[in-house]
C-alpha cells in the first residue's frame, strides 16, 4: 500500500544555486521498509 503524496517545501534556500543542488532531493523514492522505519520514529 502506497501513501498518499504529501509535497512540503523547504524553506531556506537563498539562493538560485542553492535552490538548483536541493532540487533532485524532490526524485528520491523510499521502499516500504524505509518508509515504515520512519514512520516508526514518529
Amino acid at each position: 500500500m502506497e501513501r498518499e503524496f504529501l509535497c512540503v517545501p523547504i524553506i531556506g534556500a537563498l539562493t538560485v544555486e542553492q535552490m538548483e543542488e536541493n532540487a533532485p532531493a524532490a526524485d528520491v523514492s523510499l521502499f516500504a521498509d524505509q518508509i515504515e522505519r520512519i514512520d516508526e520514529a514518529y
